[in-house]
Formats: structure tokens, sequence, C-alpha cells
């Protein structure tokens, strides 16, 4: 199955609201991809930028000592 085939605008609405919020910069969306693997993650970026026309990146999420 390719995500691309999948994926709609709508979809990715829902996505954001379970999984993403928007940055404090009020100029980004972050979506969570915590169980993806790098090679899905890399999928996703190409689908969002060949569908929807975004630009999409990868941030790791480093997480505070305790």
């Amino acid at each position: 199955m390719y995500i691309g085939e999948w994926l709609t605008s709508r979809g990715l609405a829902h996505w954001k609201i379970g999984d993403g919020y928007l940055n404090s910069n009020g100029k980004t969306i972050e979506i969570f991809t915590d169980n993806f693997t790098l090679s899905e993650v890399a999928l996703l970026i190409s689908v969002l930028k060949n569908k929807f026309n975004l630009l999409a990146t990868i941030k790791r999420k480093i997480k505070a000592n305790k």
C-alpha cells in the first residue's frame, strides 16, 4: 500500500488534530511520527511535497532529563 494513494487533505487534518500541534511560532505544524521508520518518514515527506505542496522536514524530539 502506498500512502500517497490514501492520504487526503481531510485525513491529513485529522492526523494533525490527533497527533500534532501548531508550533509556538504560529507558522509551522508538527506531527508526531514516533512509530515510523526513517524511510517511512522520508516517504511521507515526499508525499506531503508532491500531493499537497507542503514543505516538511525531520525534527528529532529531545527528551529532557528528569
